[in-house]
């Protein structure tokens, strides 16, 4: 039997091949998203530290200059979060993109992977029909031979 040949092999490998950077891309991108929500979080934890050692009411005229200093960090760290917030938004969306970027290359290669499939049957299908055609031509002439007496 002559070996199945699919001829949009090469464009199956190079989707393959696509599927499999998209794949890793995701995977970085989502890496860089878990990052940024972890130091999102460790942001907030600052500011709710911080803003819970602002001195009470009694210590308020020994220490203005301090006071002063950590509501200045406190607007430091809340344009921080902010910051974060929009790249972990930023960073969301890539994500979504490129997972849909993913599923597309994805079908893409399972349809040509089922049509790969349904060339590999109709090829052992043609197969089998040639040899049961042979084998019927042999038995055709073994009856012919028979009955024209060739056989002992």
């Amino acid at each position: 039997m002559k070996k199945y040949k699919f001829k949009l092999e090469t464009v199956l490998d190079v989707k393959k091949h696509r599927e499999e950077i998209l794949e890793g891309e995701l995977s970085r991108l989502e890496t860089l998203f878990a990052q940024g929500k972890e130091c999102l979080a460790q942001l907030e934890q600052k500011r709710a530290y911080y803003q819970t050692q602002l001195p009470t009411q009694e210590h308020m005229q020994l220490q203005i200059q301090a006071i002063q200093d950590q509501l200045e960090y406190l607007d430091y760290l809340a344009g921080e979060i902010s910051k974060q917030k929009q790249e972990l938004e930023n960073l969301a969306k890539l994500v979504e993109e490129k997972r849909a970027s993913l599923i597309e290359a994805s079908q893409e290669r399972q349809l040509l992977e089922e049509v790969k499939e349904k060339g590999r049957r109709a090829h052992i299908k043609e197969y089998h029909r040639q040899e049961q055609n042979f084998l019927d031509e042999i038995a055709q002439l073994g009856f012919c031979r028979k009955e024209a007496g060739l056989y002992t």
